[in-house]
């Protein structure tokens, strides 16, 4: 895609045909396609559009853009959260004061309390992995990091049970340990594969 967007005529007919380009979660966006836009459709004959969606803090990926700063893109910030009630907004506020962000409706359940807990493994003394998992725990560490929030939120009166409380696991890898079937994924070059039912 880098070397397609050296070519003057293909950049021509690309905006020729799609004069916007929107881009979600711009952050996992390789550094050289991002700066091969920025190069050729940001201030190039013909201009494109680009609106870049995302948030640098939840890049996931290494040789990846993460934040954009460029003075020929105007920030728009989103201020509204549609997804967390007000303890969990203001503990996102006081971790980012410059993006403040104020609850967009009333998430609230009258005589349920709200118990925010900020956890995280930045000091936990294992090795981290590297390339696409950088920074994750191995695979023993996460069972034993989980293990301890558990028996934390046990302390704190947090009912474990599968109908009160939901864990999510957010790789293929990981749910295939929870749920047992580890080897199987481990046949698969990719996970996607596995995800796809390819052979």
């Amino acid at each position: 895609t880098v070397s397609l967007l050296n070519q003057d005529k293909l950049r021509r007919i690309w905006v020729s045909r799609f004069p916007i380009l929107l881009l979600d979660e711009y952050q996992d966006t390789s550094r050289e396609l991002m700066d091969a836009l920025r190069e050729h459709l940001l201030d190039g004959e013909p201009k494109l559009q680009i609106g870049l969606f995302g948030d640098h803090w939840q890049t996931i990926y290494d040789k990846v853009c993460g934040a954009v700063d460029d003075d020929r893109l105007h920030f728009i910030p989103k201020g509204a959260n549609f997804r967390s009630s007000k303890p969990v907004v203001d503990i996102l506020n006081s971790l980012r004061p410059e993006l403040p962000q104020s609850v967009s409706r009333d998430m609230e359940i009258p005589g349920v309390l709200t118990d925010v807990l900020v956890l995280h493994t930045n000091s936990w003394p294992h090795d981290r992995g590297k390339g696409p998992h950088k920074n994750a725990l191995n695979s023993d560490a996460q069972d034993a990091a989980i293990e301890r929030v558990k028996a934390l939120l046990a302390e704190r009166q947090w009912s474990m049970e599968p109908s009160a409380c939901s864990m999510l696991r957010l790789t293929n890898k990981a749910v295939a340990r929870a749920e047992g079937f580890s080897d199987l994924l481990a046949v698969f070059k990719w996970a996607d594969d596995l995800v796809k039912r390819q052979d």
